[in-house]
C-alpha cells in the first residue's frame, strides 16, 4: 500500500512539472486569458505563499529552499511513520500535500524559483495570489487533513 501512495506522491509531482512545462509552451509572451475568470500568466516567485521574503540574494534563497527542504521531510517522514494509523482521508491530504511541495521545490532548486501562472479574477476583483498546481495540491491537502482533524472520529 505504500508503494502506491508512494507511486500517487510521483505522479502528482510529475503532473505539476508538467502543467508548468506547458504553460511556459503556450504562454511565451504576456499572458493567456483562459474566460472571465481565469488568466494565465508566467510569475516567478522566489519568495514563498503570496511572494514573502521574495529576495534577489542568493544566500537568503538557498537558506529559505533549506528550511522548506528540511520542512517537506519532515512531512515525509510522518507520512511514512504513521501510515498505518492514518484515517484514509489524512493518508490522501498528506499524498497531496507531498506531491504539491515536492513538485514546487524541484521547479524551485532547479530554477531557483517557483513557477506561478493562474490568476483568478471577476470584474477587476484579484485573489490576493497567483498560483499553480502544486499550491492547488497543498492547499486541497491541508483542507483534508484539518477537515479529518476536526470531524472524522479516530479509532484508538
Amino acid at each position: 500500500m505504500r508503494l502506491l501512495a508512494l507511486t500517487f506522491i510521483f505522479f502528482l509531482t510529475f503532473f505539476d512539472y508538467l502543467s508548468k512545462s506547458l504553460i511556459q509552451d503556450y504562454v511565451k509572451n504576456g499572458s493567456y486569458r483562459y474566460n472571465e475568470f481565469i488568466s494565465f500568466e508566467i510569475i516567478h516567485n522566489k519568495g514563498i505563499a503570496f511572494s514573502i521574503f521574495n529576495s534577489e540574494s542568493f544566500l537568503a534563497n538557498t537558506i529559505l529552499a533549506i528550511i522548506i527542504g528540511a520542512i517537506i521531510l519532515f512531512i515525509f517522514y510522518l507520512f511514512l511513520r504513521d501510515f498505518d494509523i492514518l484515517e484514509k482521508l489524512e493518508l490522501f491530504g498528506y499524498m497531496l500535500i507531498l506531491g504539491g511541495a515536492f513538485g514546487n521545490f524541484i521547479d524551485r532548486i532547479s530554477n531557483g524559483s517557483v513557477l506561478d501562472f493562474i490568476i483568478i479574477n471577476y470584474d477587476q476583483i484579484y485573489f490576493p495570489a497567483v498560483f499553480n498546481v502544486a499550491d492547488i495540491l497543498i492547499s486541497f491537502g491541508a483542507f483534508l487533513i484539518i477537515y479529518s482533524f476536526l470531524f472524522i472520529k479516530k479509532n484508538d
